[in-house]
């Protein structure tokens, strides 16, 4: 028996249906409060061109005069918009208490969130970029596919350039196709052209040339160069 002024019982999709015979018109139900206030939603007919919904799923907000939410045949859903990807938002969003993920099928690449979130832990909200396991982070720039900075896993940055693989305890920053700056493991500063620190401490040719570089250490001021080589070479410096 039923226990509103309209129940319907069935099985299946097409238990009720509601079809608008005009092409350009809508299919839809409408929703009205004790206000003034009331939404819509529906089908728009195969050639409807107002609100630019034709075969998409609607929520239309009467008030407004405005679409509030679209979804579209192949599943995009757009929100105060016509979808053109699989979320398509016009106006900014708000992600309360989490982070915004990214995977490659199940498996989680990288997340932007509040520190807090994404640590796990502690009541810091800075902003922060996370990246899993062995993975950096790539700037883009001008429109172009060209890696302008890059965050290796490391934590060394490249600008115009992927970092070279240094030893573990410095903290570069490389930038063009042979110059870096660095701190070693206790700190001391270097500055360094064609050249850089390999995984065993060895100095390396970034390219085929000259070397050379500067640091400061044991409250000195030393300067180093070392003869053309050949790229990948170890470098052998004299001061």
């Amino acid at each position: 028996s039923p226990t509103s002024l309209l129940s319907v019982n069935g099985s299946g999709i097409d238990v009720v249906a509601i079809t608008d015979t005009s092409a350009t018109g809508y299919s839809g139900l409408t929703f009205k409060g004790t206000s003034s206030q009331n939404y819509s939603i529906g089908i728009g007919g195969p050639s409807e061109s107002a609100f630019s919904v034709a075969n998409k799923f609607f929520l239309y907000d009467g008030i407004a005069g405005a679409m509030r939410m679209i979804v579209d045949t192949s599943g995009n859903l757009g929100i105060g918009v016509s979808p053109g990807t699989k979320l398509d938002v016009s106006g900014s969003v708000r992600i309360r208490n989490a982070g915004l993920l990214f995977s490659v099928g199940t498996t989680q690449k990288g997340a932007i969130g509040t520190y807090d979130v994404l640590s796990g832990s502690g009541s810091d909200y800075s902003p922060t970029i996370f990246a899993e396991t062995g993975l950096g982070l790539y700037f883009l720039v001008n429109g172009s596919a060209t890696k302008s900075m890059t965050l290796n896993s490391s934590g060394n940055l490249g600008l115009g350039v992927t970092p070279s693989p240094w030893y573990s305890l410095n903290k570069v920053i490389d930038f063009g196709a042979a110059s870096a700056l660095w701190a070693g493991g206790a700190g001391q500063p270097g500055l360094g052209y064609n050249c850089y620190v390999d995984v065993n401490g060895n100095f390396i040719y970034k390219n085929t040339g000259y070397a050379s570089y500067y640091t400061q250490l044991t409250g000195q001021h030393q300067w180093y160069s070392a003869a053309s080589g050949t790229a990948a070479a170890n470098v052998t410096m004299t001061q």
